[in-house]
């Protein structure tokens, strides 16, 4: 089982290695959402990695989180409930973006 773990950690490490080295153009984006109150360097680059860092494909912001399926979604229209829905949106990046919103309220912000 030791041995087992050991193998298992040299794997995390070997990825964490590749991931540095496919973020290091990026590494500028990852610093400026790093100083967001609750977004790490990992969720930093797990945002980069689902959006990308060229937000002019985005023009505007509601583009963006429609496209990410964050938009909140009316289903009733004169007291009746309209069917379907915007699907169910990047799982990875709800993953993430789920724990930098539980976040902030475990972390040190001044002010």
């Amino acid at each position: 089982m030791l041995r087992r773990i050991d193998d298992l950690a040299a794997d995390i490490a070997a990825l964490d290695a590749r991931v540095e080295e496919l973020i290091a153009p990026f590494a500028t984006a990852v610093e400026r959402l790093d100083e967001i109150p609750g977004v790490g360097t990992r969720a930093a680059q797990e945002i980069i990695a689902e959006i990308g860092a060229d937000m002019t494909v985005f023009p505007t912001a509601g583009h963006l989180v429609s496209w990410a399926k964050f938009a909140p979604i009316d289903k009733n229209s004169a007291g009746r409930t309209k069917g379907g829905g915007t699907g169910k949106g990047n799982p990875w990046l709800a993953g993430t973006l789920g724990e930098v919103v539980a976040s902030p309220p475990r972390t040190d912000v001044p002010g």
